[in-house]
């Protein structure tokens, strides 16, 4: 990459563009991680900055010997193409101002009457920006990309567009891809990268956020009126407006489950206290292992989570032993709709009790142990079980047509917790003594009732 942070901050100087934030300056001139998530608010230039952080990519990524720069290719990708021709307007309107100021040629503009919507730039050293709609992705196959923009990445209901066809277009070229966007919980497969995004020990994806009033243009005042008009707590506000992840009722435990009381810092676990494994089976959908101890008021803190697909069953059994540290294991219960696979662990060392699969008690109890704090999370352990929780909701469309307990979004992490929950080991009463005045009258009823039972007419008299 030719592109220093200074040089790249002196060109957004020529080109009268000033950044309002600190993640703006951190996004624009991160060349390290080739994936890059944005979320932000509406009305915060995450579009506009993408579309400058698109110029330099334009402009060349490396030269030729002689000096002149290689051309390059972006492809802006939306939903729809008008979102896609909203981020292509953006550079293009760049382009045309700015490439005079460097000495450079104005791009031509070419429509081709064949496709209809198919707009493109055409720098003279071949460079080219395309806008694309998603809604043929047969269309984005063939074509290596520098770089590839999904505009309002959150509006693609599934990851299948990015992986199946723009990931592999970039893996020749080495190229980068952005994803500009407001939140919208209903895409999972984004909310999933923007995590693993956060990972500062993450090479290949990075994550960036930035509020509503790094847009210069962006009068303080209105967010305050949007703040009194839907309230600090609305959904509405805290997504749009704030650039919150927002994950509504819908979800089977939103109204149990609370962070403040489900998830707990890290702790030292007593050596008294029983731990249970609790195994959901998966091959092409993950497999899941989960420890939980069993606190002394008969909840479960899970302290240790294993979540993996793609392996096979003597791999997850080895990571298992393992994992579990040589730590005394009172039972495992794992899915009794595979009686071979549970057999198949019993070979390996790991003996299983068949799992109650009834689902709409497992959910009940799920959720009494939320709302009582009998089942919590330690903070950090389980990172896996919080993301499908988050995602965990309700298909309306079948509770619509009388289906009650039919659900969207992965539950791997979540039946284990099911499965946890119904087997748990209830604590032992502890025996309380009886008070001397009460224990006298106990007896003194006991003895009456004999007498009753053996001289009912002298009672009755």
């Amino acid at each position: 990459m030719i592109w220093t942070p200074e040089k790249q901050m002196n060109l957004y100087e020529k080109m009268g563009f000033q950044t309002g934030s600190p993640q703006q300056d951190a996004f624009l001139t991160d060349w390290q991680h080739r994936y890059q998530v944005v979320v932000c608010p509406r009305r915060s230039s995450k579009s506009y900055t993408a579309a400058k952080k698109a110029i330099p990519i334009v402009l060349g990524r490396e030269t030729n010997p002689d000096g002149t720069p290689k051309p390059t290719r972006t492809w802006i990708v939306g939903p729809t193409y008008e979102l896609a021709e909203k981020e292509f307007r953006y550079i293009w309107e760049d382009l045309v101002t700015t490439l005079p100021k460097l000495g450079l040629p104005k791009p031509a503009v070419v429509r081709d009457s064949k496709k209809a919507g198919d707009l493109y730039i055409r720098t003279a050293w071949r460079s080219e920006i395309s806008a694309k709609s998603a809604d043929k992705p047969q269309s984005l196959l063939g074509e290596a990309v520098d770089l590839v923009i999904m505009a309002e990445a959150a509006q693609f209901p599934t990851a299948e567009v990015w992986e199946r066809f723009l990931e592999p277009s970039l893996s020749t070229t080495r190229g980068f891809a952005l994803f500009p966007t407001t939140p919208n919980a209903s895409a999972q497969w984004l909310y999933d990268l923007w995590m693993k995004g956060l990972d500062t020990n993450e090479p290949m994806v990075a994550s960036y956020s930035w509020p509503v009033t790094a847009n210069p243009v962006f009068p303080p005042e209105e967010l305050e009126e949007r703040r009194r008009f839907y309230g600090e707590t609305s959904p509405v506000f805290r997504e749009q407006y704030l650039g919150e992840w927002v994950f509504y009722s819908g979800t089977v435990y939103g109204g149990d489950f609370n962070p403040q009381r489900n998830v707990v810092p890290l702790y030292s676990i007593p050596d008294q206290n029983r731990v249970i494994r609790a195994i959901d089976f998966g091959y092409r959908d993950p497999f899941v292992c989960k420890w939980y101890h069993v606190t002394p008021d008969g909840g479960l803190d899970c302290f240790r989570e294993y979540y993996l697909s793609g392996k096979t069953l003597d791999v997850h059994a080895k990571t298992i032993n393992a994992l579990t540290d040589g730590r005394p294991v009172y039972y495992t219960v794992a899915d009794s709709s595979e009686p071979g696979l549970i057999e198949s662990l019993r070979r390996h060392g790991i003996p299983c009790l068949q799992a109650n699969r009834d689902r709409r008690a497992g959910r009940l109890a799920v959720g009494e142990a939320y709302r009582t704090g009998h089942l919590r999370y330690m903070e950090g352990r389980c990172p896996n079980t919080l993301r499908e929780l988050s995602f965990y909701r309700w298909d309306e469309a079948a509770l619509r047509e009388g289906q009650r307990e039919k659900t969207l979004g992965e539950d791997h992490a979540m039946d284990t917790d099911r499965y946890a929950m119904m087997s748990r080991p209830r604590p032992t009463p502890v025996p309380q003594p009886v008070p001397r005045q009460t224990f006298d009258k106990l007896m003194a009823d006991r003895r009456r009732e004999r007498i009753a039972r053996m001289w009912p007419h002298a009672v009755a008299r």
